[in-house]
């Protein structure tokens, strides 16, 4: 499976997502590629799944790409819950 953590830059919260992410995998024993990056560009990538920040959320309902969304950016938790219906 492949992720894409989202953010405004590319550079900040998209990073952290990403690192969470990818623990959040590991400890469901999945195996995943998890790239992140900037708004602009997201919508472009060929994925299975975004993982976005709530304030971003309106732009992918939009765009009609299948996302979910992150209050906390590093709690590995609420990570897992989100990821683990889709990837199971």
């Amino acid at each position: 499976m492949k992720f894409v953590t989202v953010c405004g830059c590319g550079l900040g919260t998209c990073l952290l997502l990403k690192m969470t992410a990818e623990n959040a995998l590991k400890q469901l024993g999945v195996k995943a590629e998890v790239i992140h990056s900037d708004l602009g560009s997201a919508t472009s990538i060929d994925c299975d799944m975004f993982i976005v920040t709530t304030d971003m959320e309106n732009q992918f309902k939009a765009a009609n790409k299948k996302y979910v969304t992150i209050k906390n950016v590093a709690d590995v938790n609420e990570m897992k819950q989100k990821l683990e219906p889709h990837v199971k």
